[in-house]
């Protein structure tokens, strides 16, 4: 298979839109406040922009391949969207707080810091927990590397192999046993 063979598999097409939309959604997050990265909403509107992603190259993939597509094939074009999504925004997102901005890493740090305090504190957490909590974040390597790299895709996979199983049974569509 060439690769403008591969291009037109929406697959592969679809996990670069998606990809594409981690890299947009970082920078924009980048130019107004890095720190969005850390409140909730943030995550939220990133998985439902990845994920209608890939529930639209999953469907996209079934109708090219005649319109009906087995609860494992779905399952399967799901996650190796997300992959392709993954792997472009974790990238990009190793690029940015590694080589353009490193300042980043420490921001993340802080903020992460300053929000589970703020949310052991609200539990009543008895004060040597909170403290033996957050010297664990402290302890944290947040540096882009290798290992941090495959640590996040394995994390992301393994968030979007649960979606994927979840995504498949809604995209699924059996071919009829009599026609």
């Amino acid at each position: 298979m060439s690769f403008s063979d591969n291009l037109k598999d929406e697959r592969l097409k679809f996990g670069l839109y998606a990809g594409f939309f981690g890299i947009i959604s970082s920078l924009i997050i980048y130019l107004i406040d890095f720190k969005l990265n850390l409140e909730w909403y943030t995550g939220v509107i990133n998985l439902i922009g990845t994920f209608s992603l890939v529930a639209f190259g999953t469907i996209k993939r079934r109708r090219q391949t005649g319109g009906y597509m087995s609860y494992g094939s779905a399952m399967v074009s799901c996650l190796n969207i997300y992959l392709v999504a993954t792997i472009i925004s974790l990238l990009f997102y190793n690029l940015l707080t590694g080589v353009i901005d490193p300042d980043l890493q420490e921001i993340m740090k802080k903020g992460t810091l300053e929000k589970m305090e703020k949310t052991f504190t609200s539990f009543n957490m008895p004060q040597d927990q909170i403290d033996q909590a957050m010297a664990d974040i402290e302890a944290q390597d947040y540096s882009p590397s290798i290992l941090n790299f495959f640590k996040q895709l394995l994390s992301a996979l393994a968030m979007g192999l649960v979606f994927s199983l979840i995504m498949a049974i809604f995209l699924r569509k059996e071919k009829p046993i009599f026609e």
